[in-house]
């Protein structure tokens, strides 16, 4: 394959949504020609639908910008700036394979039902965000247990959930947030606090 706009590896038979493994043999094996086409051509979805900007140019990704590492790989706050273009995401982004013609082309239905998304899991983002913002401790390790989801920390997914929800700027919301504003990890608590003033905000905007 070649590497895409996105910086993602692209098979031109597969797209970018495929698993890569290592097979370690002691055989002698001629090697594949490389691929050496570039058949991204002059499309720029992934540049254009990027929400926080981190394909910076063609092939460049600014990885601090990137909403896969501010919600799973970050340990610290969210940036503000950068709050409001994660949307509903609460762990990780595929928006600049998404929208990949190439992925287009070969998308399928999900055969391997390891794969599927847990029950516990089940629902839209913003159900999703809600049910994490209010659980405990061996709740989350229940619900991710064996899961790769377990890398943000609980207390990273509270923090994501939390810009969720504040980006949702439902009013509805504001029980479960407040509720959270007594969790005992103060970075969580200043996500909470943010999404909050992000909802009374709107709502005072729409009353005046």
């Amino acid at each position: 394959g070649w590497f895409g706009k996105n910086t993602n590896l692209v098979n031109p038979r597969l797209g970018s949504f495929f698993f890569i493994g290592s097979l370690l043999l002691d055989l002698d094996l001629e090697p594949d020609s490389p691929f050496e086409s570039d058949r991204c051509g002059t499309c720029t979805r992934c540049l254009d639908a990027c929400p926080t900007g981190a394909i910076v140019e063609s092939r460049v990704l600014d990885a601090t910008r990137c909403i896969s590492y501010l919600t799973i790989e970050t340990r610290g706050g969210i940036p503000l700036e950068l709050r409001e273009g994660i949307g509903d995401l609460v762990y990780g982004c595929d928006i600049c394979q998404d929208v990949c013609p190439w992925n287009v082309s070969f998308s399928k239905d999900l055969a391997n039902d390891n794969l599927q998304p847990r029950e516990s899991l089940s629902g839209d983002a913003r159900t999703i965000a809600r049910r994490i913002l209010e659980m405990s401790e061996l709740e989350f390790q229940m619900t991710f247990k064996r899961s790769p989801m377990k890398r943000a920390k609980m207390r990273g997914l509270k923090r994501n959930a939390a810009v969720a929800l504040g980006n949702a700027r439902t009013h509805d919301d504001l029980p479960i947030l407040r509720a959270a504003l007594g969790d005992a990890d103060e970075m969580v608590r200043d996500h909470v606090e943010w999404a909050i003033d992000r909802i009374e905000s709107r709502s005072r905007k729409d009353a005046g």
